[in-house]
């Protein structure tokens, strides 16, 4: 193990209720989560994810357009297999090791999410939000060149996250976004209407 090593992760919602209603409130950040709802629903249970058209949108929605096209062939081949045979997280992980030896949680956790709606997604919004930005960083700069502990702290991170998602932490959340979006209540699940708070809530000066 690396020195310092930390595979304990405590999520705790760093948006207070005041930022949430202000937020709610601002008519650019609603149509910005429109928006975003709208591209969702393409991109979520694709029949063939083969399809060049899904791919692109795919692709755009979730920033990939600068991943080299190997790396993009080999994920979206993972994705079709995830399809009929779902994957664990850490098995994701895994297969998209190589060639960079890097760490894919954010794009593991997009595979998931494809066809599971009710996982979570992570990226630095989701954890800057739930205060989990300096651990997963301070984490990041002690693991030790092994492959199967970096899994496993990337692991433990996701289970955290998703652990909280289900927990009563995450209601006040979910009760928000159906009053500022009834139509959306029964289109989307509780799990996206949370990651799409976590990931559009920006602090003003950034």
């Amino acid at each position: 193990m690396g020195k310092d090593i930390e595979i304990e992760f405590t999520p705790k919602l760093k948006i207070s209720n005041d930022e949430i209603t202000d937020f709610f409130n601002n008519e650019d950040e609603k149509r910005k989560i429109r928006d975003s709802i709208e591209k969702y629903l393409n991109v979520v249970k694709p029949d063939d994810p083969n399809d060049k058209v899904f791919q692109s949108r795919y692709s755009r929605f979730y920033r990939m357009v600068r991943r080299k096209r190997e790396w993009k062939e080999k994920y979206f081949k993972l994705l079709c297999a995830q399809k009929t045979n779902p994957k664990e997280v850490g098995d994701i992980l895994a297969e998209l090791y190589e060639p960079n030896k890097y760490i894919e949680i954010s794009f593991a956790s997009k595979m998931i999410a494809t066809y599971d709606t009710k996982a979570p997604l992570v990226d630095k919004w989701v954890l800057k939000n739930l205060g989990l930005d300096s651990q997963w960083n301070k984490t990041r700069r002690n693991w030790g060149n092994d492959k199967e502990e970096r899994i496993k702290c990337a692991v433990e991170l996701y289970k955290a996250i998703e652990k909280w998602y289900k927990s009563d932490n995450s209601i006040v959340l979910i009760d928000k976004f159906d009053t500022a979006f009834p139509k959306n209540k029964k289109t989307i699940s509780d799990t996206k209407k949370i990651d799409l708070i976590l990931w559009r809530y920006r602090e003003k000066d950034e």
